[in-house]
C-alpha cells in the first residue's frame, strides 16, 4: 500500500497537510494468459454444464442440449484484452464472456452464427439487458472467426476478425472478473485463446478519517 498527502505552503511558509489517500496496488502487474490445448488439457478451466473437452488441440462442447458457460476459474483479469478462435457447428448462438463474477453477475458477446447478429449484453442479478447490437462478417456455421474483447473496467470495444463492431460502448458496475466462452443450444469449437492484461484487479482508492 501507499499513501499519498498533499502539502500546502503559504507565503509566510506554514504547511498545511490533507489527509491521507491510501493506494492499495496488489502489486500483480501485467497479467498475460494464453491457451491453445496443444497439451490435451483444458487447465483451470470450469463449466456450468454440458461435455466440455480438449479434441484435436481444441476446446469442444459436445453438447447441444442447452446454454453453458466455461470459464478461466484461475484469475480474474482487469483492464484487458479477451480473444479466441471460435467456430460454431450450427446456426445458433455462440461467444464469449468477460467480468464473469458468477452465473448471474457478467458480460457477454453473442453472436447469433445465422443470421449473423451480434449484441453486447450485460447480466446482473441474472437479469440481461442488451447494451449494444449490430451485425457482423465473417464466420457463422462451420466457419472459424476471432472474436476479440477490450474491456478497461469502464468501456467495452468488440472486434470480429480484426472489424471492428462496437466501439467503447459503456458497460457500468463491471470493472473486471473471469473470462469465458458460451454456447447456446449447439457445439462449438474454441481455440487460440489469449488474455492481455494490465492487472488481475483494479486497485482503489480510500480516504483515513
Amino acid at each position: 500500500d501507499y499513501g499519498l498527502t498533499a502539502i500546502a505552503t503559504d507565503n509566510s511558509g506554514m504547511k498545511t497537510y490533507s489527509k491521507t489517500i491510501i493506494i492499495h496496488a496488489n502489486g500483480s502487474g501485467r497479467l498475460d494468459y494464453t491457451e491453445n490445448f496443444d497439451d490435451g488439457l483444458a487447465q483451470d478451466w470450469q463449466n456450468s454444464g454440458g461435455i466440455w473437452k480438449v479434441e484435436s488441440n481444441q476446446y469442444h462442447i459436445t453438447s447441444g442440449d442447452g446454454i453453458y458457460i466455461s470459464f478461466m476459474d484461475a484469475t480474474t483479469f482487469f483492464d484487458y484484452t479477451f480473444s479466441a478462435r471460435i467456430k460454431p457447428e450450427w446456426g445458433n448462438n455462440y461467444g464469449m464472456v468477460f467480468n464473469y463474477t458468477d452465473s448471474k453477475n457478467y458480460c457477454r458477446v453473442d453472436l447469433d452464427a445465422s443470421p449473423q447478429t451480434i449484441s453486447l449484453i450485460k447480466v446482473k442479478d441474472g437479469q440481461e439487458s442488451i447494451l449494444a447490437s449490430s451485425t457482423y462478417s465473417g464466420g457463422g456455421q462451420g466457419i472459424y472467426s476471432t472474436l476479440t474483447i477490450t474491456n478497461d473496467g469502464r468501456k467495452t470495444s468488440v472486434e470480429v476478425n480484426g472489424a471492428v463492431v462496437f466501439s467503447n460502448i459503456p458497460t457500468p458496475e463491471s470493472y473486471y472478473g473471469k473470462v469465458g466462452l458460451y454456447a447456446w443450444w449447439q457445439p462449438i469449437w474454441f481455440d487460440d485463446i489469449v488474455v492481455w492484461a494490465m492487472n488481475k484487479e483494479p486497485c482503489f482508492l480510500t480516504e483515513t478519517l
